[in-house]
């Protein structure tokens, strides 16, 4: 997956662009936090801005070659212009948006990999990297 990062509900669209990474070892989980945009027919004719972040597990399967986010929260939402307003977009995001990030494809091995011969079995996240063991 890309940024931005498009999603569309049949109640709001949601743009994350900006993205940066924490790794939470100790969780084994990464934090994602992002910027985003939000409009769209529950939230009348206003488009809202702010910032969010996601803690997440990682998922890997080795026959794709490909790592999805796994159970992602919310862990901060803020709307940049109404704090009113604030409460009641976090409220909608956090039932929708682990529904949305579910399963997204954060990164994709090439074809051309090194890793080609050998599949890693396990995705083992640390303070300064994301290992993987064979």
């Amino acid at each position: 997956g890309a940024f931005p990062l498009s999603k569309n509900a049949l109640i709001a669209q949601i743009i994350f662009k900006d993205p940066e990474i924490v790794l939470l070892a100790n969780e084994q989980r990464v934090e994602l936090k992002a910027h985003y945009v939000v409009n769209g027919p529950a939230l009348g004719k206003k488009t809202y801005a702010g910032n969010i972040a996601l803690n997440s597990g990682l998922q890997y399967k080795a026959s794709d070659r490909i790592v999805r986010l796994a159970q992602p929260q919310l862990a901060l939402f803020t709307v940049d212009s109404d704090t009113d307003t604030s409460q009641q977009i976090s409220a909608l995001l956090k039932k929708i948006v682990p529904a949305l990030l579910e399963q997204q494809i954060i990164y994709r091995f090439e074809n051309s990999s090194p890793l080609l011969g050998n599949a890693p079995k396990k995705i083992q996240i640390e303070s300064d990297g994301i290992r993987l063991q064979y």
